[in-house]
């Protein structure tokens, strides 16, 4: 049962399946999972105890074959390179693409935030690129033989991709496309939105649950 008491990580412990509530009121959960819930929820205005009510009447997923919280260390790594680090790597790659094109067909009137979101984007692509060859082939490898590893400067590195996650939600108001959006721009917006969650639950998952293992 999740209570006020509770840190965000140890309440998605208790029912993962809360995330999805979490994401939809914009409460940080990958880079401030270790903060208490309540706080949380009152930086957001919301009614703590309504919330958490709303919170324990979400349905535990009995079904899961496989639960990552229940991972051991170097099943947990091995679980984040196979679902969030190869298939973020190949995403990314595809939204560079679609939001050149997006660019390309829209400039006359979104060229100037296009290219603002574009700009953003590359940051974080920039980033990652280098953060995950560092954690596969220098980090992991060092944390799963037992050796010492500087847990503080990859969580820098987190929090400052989801800063730069957070200006790119601002930068495309929450991921709507404007009303003059076709259809591959409403569809592009929603993969970055979906991106973004992605991200978010990895990070999460390093955080909160692997690097406390």
């Amino acid at each position: 049962m999740i209570t006020k008491e509770m840190t965000v990580a140890k309440a998605i412990q208790d029912n993962p399946e809360i995330i999805q509530i979490l994401s939809d009121e914009n409460i940080d959960y990958c880079c401030g999972g270790n903060r208490p819930l309540a706080t949380a929820l009152e930086e957001k205005k919301l009614d703590v105890d309504s919330f958490i009510n709303l919170l324990n009447r979400q349905k535990k997923n009995v079904n899961v074959t496989e639960n990552p919280l229940d991972l051991s260390k170097k099943d947990l790594i091995a679980y984040i390179v196979k679902t969030h680090h190869v298939p973020e790597l190949k995403w990314i790659d595809e939204m560079d693409k679609s939001l050149q094109k997006l660019i390309n067909v829209h400039y006359e009137n979104h060229g100037k935030e296009l290219s603002d979101v574009y700009d953003t984007f590359l940051s974080i692509k920039a980033d990652l690129i280098p953060h995950f060859a560092k954690e596969e082939q220098r980090e992991f490898p060092d944390f799963t033989a037992g050796n010492d590893v500087d847990f503080s400067e990859l969580e820098r590195e987190h929090e400052h991709v989801g800063n730069m996650l957070k200006s790119l939600a601002e930068k495309t108001n929450n991921y709507t496309a404007p009303a003059d959006g076709c259809a591959t721009y409403q569809f592009t917006f929603k993969q970055l939105k979906d991106l973004q969650d992605d991200i978010h639950n990895h990070i999460f998952l390093e955080n909160s649950i692997l690097f406390v293992k």
